[in-house]
């Protein structure tokens, strides 16, 4: 996040796309004038104003990914963490051709995917459960 919020130089627009319960959005509310937190969720939008309820630098919108409600080149940054993996591969064009739209020219995006280590999803499960077992044995 430091990386992201240095690079946008100055002190402006960011959207918290698919916000989540304000995980982000909070932190970023630190580091640029005005955050707009936007998810499709009504329950996690209720979580994450409570969680930023000490703020007054964010607006929250509920709202789809897919159809972004914001004119074009608004935003100075996107902060889109963990949520690409959502998008499916046919409309992965089109939601990058909207974030692209509502950035400013020098905008800048972020962007997080949550991956598994391989292929299988019961090989990641049993290696990061055994890396989870030698953190607290270690840590006892």
């Amino acid at each position: 996040m430091e990386y992201f919020t240095r690079l946008l130089r100055e002190r402006g627009l960011v959207l918290d796309l698919a916000c989540g319960d304000g995980r982000h959005t909070l932190q970023l509310s630190k580091k640029a004038s005005s955050i707009v937190a936007l998810d499709l969720s009504f329950n996690n939008l209720k979580i994450a104003k409570k969680k930023c309820q000490s703020t007054g630098n964010i607006n929250f919108i509920r709202g789809s990914m897919f159809s972004l409600p914001f004119r074009k080149e608004v935003f100075n940054g996107v902060w889109f963490s963990q949520a690409f993996e959502y998008v499916s591969p046919d409309k992965r064009e089109d939601i990058l051709a909207s974030i692209r739209h509502v950035l400013k020219p020098k905008g800048i995006l972020y962007m997080s995917v949550e991956t598994w280590m391989y292929s299988s999803i019961l090989r990641s499960i049993k290696e990061l459960w055994d890396d989870f077992k030698l953190y607290f044995s270690g840590n006892s």
